[in-house]
């Protein structure tokens, strides 16, 4: 990879639309791409969206699975990178992760896509 900072504004823009699948495989392309310390984060911006995929799709075991994988890499990167508000995506996570635990417990506990959020930049400069 050349080293010019990757533009991810088109995995966000496709995870903020719900286009979740195609969000895992545009991070993905830069991350096959990625040396050093910048590989960690788009491997969690895989994650992120790679949970939001199956949490869409109702499959929460698998959801959560990479929620707590996410988690674990992106804090690595508090309080952003690339622009990208880490600390919003990571608190985010962890709810939903708290809410996947409850409802394994409690029925009136309900699942919705409400739960899930918008990646959000903290300039218009989207570089690293």
């Amino acid at each position: 990879m050349n080293n010019a900072s990757p533009d991810i504004t088109e995995g966000v823009n496709l995870f903020n639309n719900s286009f979740y699948f195609e969000a895992h495989d545009y991070f993905e392309e830069i991350w096959m791409e990625t040396n050093g310390t910048d590989k960690l984060f788009f491997q969690g911006m895989i994650q992120v969206a790679v949970g939001a995929y199956h949490f869409s799709h109702c499959n929460y075991t698998a959801a959560h699975s990479q929620f707590m994988k996410a988690k674990r890499k992106l804090k690595k990167y508090l309080p952003s990178h690339y622009s990208v508000d880490v600390r919003k995506i990571v608190d985010e996570v962890a709810k939903i992760i708290l809410q996947i635990e409850e409802a394994q417990f409690r029925s009136s506990v309900k699942l919705t896509e409400e739960l899930l959020f918008k990646i959000d930049f903290f300039q218009t400069n989207l570089k690293k």
